[in-house]
């Protein structure tokens, strides 16, 4: 047996111990898929019904520890791409043609909330680290206007670019599209607009209060002489 042979074994007795140590709570309705192989879960609860819907979660080293994931209405999928560290985070997926879609190599270090429903999404590349987020994609009650009878609060689609860092207590709300390498500061109430890239966003609601930034897990030397 070569080494990469013994590598591949060894992931493989490691992943069905860990399975078998963190046990999680797992129901599929038949008509539905799922694919969670390779997967590190803690202690998580998944509920898959309706039909045709999917949840797919890519092998790697992508680990979801005390979330709960619940799919259900009809044609709705939530895809999680590898390498994803994700924390005490709840997904709700419902309706028809709903979907939760989230990259490579993203963090959410703890309460995360992802709602995707009446046909809308909310996709989130990656690279980006996330604390105590609110991603919305409806209101889910009816504003009528009192003349026409009709609903007047569409829901709509919220999209998060690449390399972006939210801080903690943000709420995302319809229609939001935060574009790649942007900061969002903490207690933030980020309205359904389209922001730049490279910038800090900050407020009730968010607003641009810096252009021209980027930023780095690493925490670099500071000259306080400049």
């Amino acid at each position: 047996m070569n080494k990469s042979e013994g590598i591949r074994r060894f992931g493989n007795l490691y992943y069905l111990f860990y399975r078998f140590v963190h046990p999680s709570k797992i129901r599929v309705r038949k008509g539905n898929h799922i694919s969670i192989k390779g997967v590190f879960l803690n202690h998580c609860k998944i509920s898959v019904t309706g039909t045709n819907n999917s949840l797919v979660i890519e092998p790697g080293v992508t680990r979801l520890k005390d979330c709960t994931i619940t799919l259900t209405g009809s044609n709705c999928s939530i895809y999680i791409g590898k390498d994803n560290d994700i924390n005490q985070s709840q997904f709700y997926v419902c309706g028809k043609n709903s979907s939760v879609k989230i990259g490579e190599g993203n963090i959410f270090r703890t309460n995360a909330f992802f709602e995707a429903s009446e046909g809308k999404s909310v996709e989130i590349g990656g690279d980006s680290m996330f604390t105590d987020i609110h991603f919305r994609v409806s209101d889910w009650h009816s504003i009528i206007d009192s003349e026409t009878g009709k609903r007047i609060n569409p829901p709509k689609s919220v999209k998060i670019g690449n390399h972006v860092w939210i801080a903690g207590n943000v709420t995302i709300l319809k229609g939001a599209v935060i574009s790649d390498n942007t900061i969002v500061g903490a207690n933030t109430l980020v309205s359904g607009k389209v922001y730049p890239p490279n910038c800090i966003l900050a407020g009730v609601p968010a607003k641009v209060v810096r252009e021209g930034v980027t930023w780095n897990t690493d925490l670099l030397p500071f000259d306080d002489n400049e």
